[in-house]
């Protein structure tokens, strides 16, 4: 998880009452709250000194900090390669650095690239549970969900939400029970992160009815979405190494490998939740570090 995520998490779940920038992470209210945290907790400090150049700016106050991000933002703008989700944060964080015209630039870039992929998807009328695998097919979707959510035009995110085979119709015809993915279990974790920014944005844009207070035909929601990842978890085994092991439930060509041992076994073939320290103990055992 990024260091800028767990920022989020920390502030809590403020609402914007328009759409102001910034609010995907983090609203004006809540930056002055958490610098009132680093004036006077340590903890706070710590995690300051180690923060990324976007908290550092739009939390912190370092125009260093952000003139790097908004040169990140221009360059990215000029080699067509703007929409993504650290630019979308760029942009939400940066909005009184950029001038009215490059603001214009960059959402109408957003806006030009997440309607593109929206015609993809709609032409994409054979997705069924059975003949479809999100994880390779839905990914790009996803990320520009949250491209579309940076631009804070409600209607504009409306007719995302609601487009020919979009998040919508996932939670409504995809995903069964709360929200499981219906596709191999060790390949669902791609979309968790997405999703939990789009909810997010969503929250601080008063349009909670599309993020988190969703809930599809089939009783799917973002948040049993991304719990479904614990639900298919193992209790933890204690293996006598400095980490536990938490197994889980895997199918597929997903039950083994992915430990970034060149397709080697993972603790007797399976997934796990929490990779920590096994990943390097077991490579120092085979001598690959």
């Amino acid at each position: 998880m990024s260091k800028s995520l767990l920022v989020a998490i920390l502030c809590g779940s403020g609402v914007a009452a328009a759409a102001d920038h910034p609010f995907m992470h983090w609203t004006a209210r809540e930056a002055a709250a958490i610098r009132q945290q680093v004036a006077t907790a340590d903890w706070a400090k710590t995690a300051a000194a180690e923060s990324n150049n976007l908290v550092r700016y739009g939390i912190l106050g370092d125009n260093a900090a952000g003139a790097a991000e908004k040169k990140e933002l221009l360059a990215a703008l000029a080699k067509g390669e703007v929409a993504t989700i650290p630019n979308a944060y760029r942009y939400d964080v940066l909005q009184d650095l950029l001038t009215v015209e490059e603001r214009a630039a960059v959402k109408a870039a957003f806006v030009k690239a997440v309607e593109a992929q929206l015609d993809g998807v709609a032409r994409a009328t054979h997705w069924r549970r059975a003949n479809w695998l999100p994880n390779l097919e839905y990914v790009r979707y996803t990320r520009l969900a949250v491209v579309a959510a940076a631009t804070g035009d409600r209607e504009f995110i409306r007719r995302v939400f609601d487009a020919p085979q979009g998040l919508k119709w996932y939670f409504d015809e995809y995903l069964s029970d709360t929200g499981f993915y219906n596709e191999e279990f060790g390949k669902g974790n791609w979309m968790y992160e997405p999703l939990a920014q789009w909810c997010w944005a969503m929250e601080r844009l008063g349009l909670d009815e599309l993020g988190w207070g969703y809930r599809g035909r089939q009783g799917a929601t973002f948040r049993g979405c991304i719990e479904s990842m614990i639900q298919v978890g193992y209790p933890r085994v204690d293996l006598d190494r400095p980490c536990y092991h938490y197994g889980r439930v895997s199918m597929g060509d997903a039950r083994g490998g992915g430990s970034g041992l060149s397709g080697g076994p993972v603790a007797i073939f399976q997934h796990r939740l929490v990779g920590a320290d096994l990943d390097a103990e077991e490579r120092t055992q085979k001598g690959l570090s």
